[in-house]
């Protein structure tokens, strides 16, 4: 068991197990630990990189949702204990992959001057507009008072908070008239109601909110089902943070918008951006996502499911 911290990254545990042969990786942390770890895997490259299992202790834990390892370490009671999901890892869970995409940040500089260029890696999730705006206002409000965070039930009444505000607010709709959506090398319309682009590498939004809903059938579109293993990303518009509330109770759907392996979003004034729910201020300026590689999970399955690497690609 090693510890992480400012002091104590992944490398040290990932320094021991370097020559064991088929070793696996329990991860107990949110979205962003779980990052944090497969960055440190992929410096290594081990020939035979190791999986990635997950105790979800985050907030949203998407990832964790979609690899079936549950929503929080609270649910875990309800699927037998921790014994239990030890026990999985070890026989009841099945290896596959996950897409991880790299992101491009150029902001302006002053007149004459080339861009400012900076990258960052995404595995879920990338929002521009007013889902990043509520991430945003909570992590400032979490940065200045952050012993008020240490309970997931309130960070989730917290983050509530920030989006009834901003549905007064409305700060974000404009967006249509100051972003421009490019998918493979195509202009892509942003309907006139958006407040917020959405794009999609995983079936989970938010805490569990399925976006792209590969289960209902739409007629008016030819869009594929999506994968987490495809290479390919899925971008949604939402109608501001009344609608991504909505969305949270199945009251209401996204809108598709496109699918791609190039993603770019252009912006001519300054918008609130999240990347896996890490919150930022972009300037004017661009972002390119493009893809990065694919990284080994585990993915708790039931009983009768194979266990395989192909054969659980082939089941999803």
């Amino acid at each position: 068991v090693f510890v992480l911290s400012a002091s104590q990254g992944p490398e040290v545990g990932l320094e021991l197990f370097k020559n064991v042969p088929y070793f696996r990786v329990l991860v107990c942390g949110g979205d962003g630990t779980v990052a944090w770890v497969l960055d440190a895997i992929e410096k290594y490259n081990f020939e035979s990189p190791p999986p990635v299992a997950i105790i979800p202790l985050g907030t949203g834990n998407d990832l964790s949702r979609v690899m079936n390892w549950g929503g929080g370490f609270s649910a875990l009671d309800g699927q037998g204990g921790l014994t239990t999901l030890l026990h999985d890892i070890s026989s009841n869970a099945a290896v596959t992959m996950l897409d991880r995409w790299e992101v491009k940040l150029a902001e302006e500089s002053s007149e004459g001057k080339p861009y400012k260029m900076k990258t960052k890696s995404m595995m879920n999730y990338l929002g521009i507009g007013c889902d990043a705006k509520v991430a945003y206002e909570f992590h400032v409000t979490r940065e200045i008072n952050p012993e008020k965070f240490s309970s997931q039930f309130l960070n989730k009444l917290r983050y509530a908070k920030e989006g009834a505000r901003d549905i007064m607010d409305r700060t974000c709709a404009d967006l249509p008239w100051q972003v421009w959506l490019e998918v493979d090398g195509r202009d892509i319309e942003i309907p006139k109601d958006s407040e917020g682009l959405i794009v999609l590498n995983i079936g989970s939004y938010m805490g569990g909110v399925d976006l792209w809903k590969n289960d209902y059938e739409r007629d008016d579109d030819d869009f594929s089902l999506q994968s987490m293993h495809d290479k390919m990303l899925e971008v949604v518009c939402v109608c501001g943070a009344w609608h991504l509330g909505k969305l949270q109770v199945g009251l209401s759907q996204a809108r598709r918008l496109a699918q791609g392996k190039v993603i770019k979003i252009h912006s001519s004034s300054p918008f609130p951006v999240q990347i896996d729910g890490e919150p930022f201020i972009l300037q004017p300026g661009y972002m390119e996502l493009t893809h990065r590689g694919q990284v080994f999970m585990m993915r708790r399955t039931s009983e009768d499911e194979p266990k395989g690497q192909a054969a659980a690609i082939m089941t999803e």
